[in-house]
């Protein structure tokens, strides 16, 4: 917590004796300005994304899961089970004053040698808490996830939240899909995704 400032105003009292006994007074205010704390940490698959089995070429035509879409491990944010089988998370940090939202943006995936692009609009998300219908084919309901989802898109989506009002040291889950358009000329594409934890203004 930071404290600002606080500014204390001088409070004049008058006492008067005699027959008048007239007080008067003079009321000051305290002002305080406390900024809230805010933190989240990634997991450490969320840092770089690959599409596809590990180290397997893609076809044309395609969609592919992100590589660890659905493990489903019984690591410290795995716990084996279908509501939460994703590598790919984002936790607030215990020690936030207010909840936070979490928004996603991308940016087109460029070919390592050469000019050709796979737009970033080929790519799509969701996550525990934007989507809950969980309708891909093949998958328990409880994992709560769809395809194709929301595209990424160049600014952050506030319109579609990763997360929203995620309270303190709890733990949201996504999920990353890539069509591979036909015309796709071969080659390794790079890019990038951003996400943000912003106050909600909401306390914790």
């Amino acid at each position: 917590m930071f404290l600002g400032y606080a500014v204390f105003s001088v409070v004049h009292e008058y006492l008067y004796s005699g027959s008048t006994g007239l007080v008067t007074s003079n009321v000051g205010n305290f002002t305080a300005n406390v900024a809230s704390t805010i933190a989240c940490t990634w997991s450490n698959f969320a840092v770089n994304i690959t599409f596809g089995a590990p180290g397997a070429s893609l076809t044309q035509g395609t969609s592919y899961n992100a590589s660890q879409n659905y493990n489903y491990s019984n690591g410290p944010l795995g716990n084996g089970s279908a509501v939460n089988g994703s590598l790919y998370n984002v936790t607030a940090a215990s020690t936030n004053t207010v909840r936070v939202n979490i928004t996603v943006k991308g940016e087109d995936l460029y070919e390592s040698v050469g000019l050709n692009v796979l737009r970033i609009t080929n790519v799509t998300w969701g996550s525990n808490v934007t989507f809950a219908n969980g309708t891909y084919p093949g998958v328990t309901t409880a994992d709560n996830m769809t395809y194709p989802g929301l595209p990424l898109n160049y600014t952050f989506d506030n319109m579609h939240k990763v997360a929203s009002l995620l309270t303190v040291g709890s733990t949201a889950w996504y999920r990353f899909w890539l069509n591979v358009t036909n015309t796709l000329p071969a080659g390794l594409y790079i890019g990038n995704y951003t996400m943000q934890c912003t106050d909600s203004g909401t306390p914790a």
